[in-house]
C-alpha cells in the first residue's frame, strides 16, 4: 500500500477524559518527516499543554515539553502512546492499552494520520 503525502498541517479536537485541541506541522526530512506540534487541554487536574517534536520514519514517541497552568515547565521526556502510526497496514486497526483498560478501532486517512480515535480525539482539519 502506498501512502499519500503528509499535509502541511493537521488538527484534532480532544474529547472524553480531556477537552482540548491539538495541532501538528509536517516537513520533509531525510528518511521521513519532521513532526512538530502542541496539545492544550483540560482534565480533572486542570489545564495543561504539551509541545512535541519528532524526526524520522516512525513517530511512536516524541520529545515533549509538558506545562500545567500555574506550574513550572516539566521535564523533557518521551511521550507514550500510539501518536501517528508507523507507515504500513490498513486504514484502521484495533488498538489496546491494557494498562489504561482501553480498546478502540483507530481510523486513518490516506496519509496515515488518525481521523477518529474513539473517546479521545477526532480530526478537525
Amino acid at each position: 500500500m502506498s501512502w499519500a503525502a503528509l499535509p502541511a498541517t493537521a488538527a484534532w479536537t480532544h474529547s472524553g477524559a480531556q477537552t482540548g485541541f491539538e495541532v501538528a506541522w509536517f516537513a520533509a526530512a531525510d528518511g521521513g518527516a519532521i513532526l512538530t506540534g502542541c496539545t492544550a487541554a483540560t482534565d480533572e487536574r486542570g489545564a495543561w499543554a504539551v509541545d512535541y517534536e519528532k524526526a524520522g520514519p516512525a513517530t511512536r514517541g516524541a520529545r515533549r515539553q509538558p506545562r500545567r497552568l500555574g506550574a513550572r515547565s516539566g521535564p523533557r521526556g518521551r511521550a507514550p502512546g500510539p501518536g501517528l502510526p508507523v507507515r504500513g497496514g490498513p486504514l484502521s486497526f484495533d488498538y489496546a492499552a491494557p494498562s489504561e483498560d482501553f480498546t478502540a478501532r483507530l481510523v486513518y486517512d490516506d496519509a496515515g494520520l488518525v481521523l477518529e480515535y474513539p473517546g479521545v480525539a477526532t480530526r478537525s482539519a
